[in-house]
């Protein structure tokens, strides 16, 4: 036996009341709102202005349980601000995967964050000792698996 869905706690007048008739079938959508005063207070010290970010996520298979938490774990995912960095070097060990420490300057010079290397494409430069192999890499503070990424290029709903 399967529970009929109902909205419940919903009041009949005022501030939270349902303004318009709900027809069988309807969608009824959840706006959750989740902050995280301390990561708005550092990202206005680092980057000025007020610090807010907001992000919209759109799933109609959840409860307001379930859109709470998928908010406080995106929260916890893009709290800190995304760094990315392309560079050139002549190292050879130099691999996907791998962890980066870069110290970015001014105004930033406190700001020194461990990146992790993405993707690195090689070269090879002709030099009058023959051909030396350089590598370009783009290294970001946060690595995007492949479904996280499909999802950033999905059109939204």
């Amino acid at each position: 036996m399967t529970a009929a869905p109902a909205l419940l706690g919903i009041p009949t007048v005022g501030p939270g009341a349902i303004r318009y008739p709900i027809r069988r079938g309807d969608d009824v959508n959840l706006w959750i709102t989740e902050t995280d005063a301390e990561a708005v207070a550092a990202r206005a010290a680092l980057l000025g202005g007020d610090g807010i970010q907001e992000d919209y996520h759109q799933d109609r298979r959840l409860s307001r349980g379930e859109a709470r938490a998928r908010a406080l774990a995106i929260l916890a995912l893009k709290k800190d601000p995304l760094v990315s960095v392309r560079y050139t070097c002549r190292d050879s060990n130099t691999r996907a995967g791998l962890v980066v420490v870069v110290n970015l300057g001014p105004p930033y010079e406190l700001y020194k964050v461990p990146l992790i290397i993405q993707s690195v494409t090689t070269s090879f430069v002709a030099t009058s000792r023959g051909p030396m192999a350089t590598y370009a890499v783009e290294a970001s503070s946060q690595r995007l698996t492949f479904e996280q990424l499909i999802a950033l290029l999905r059109p939204p709903d």
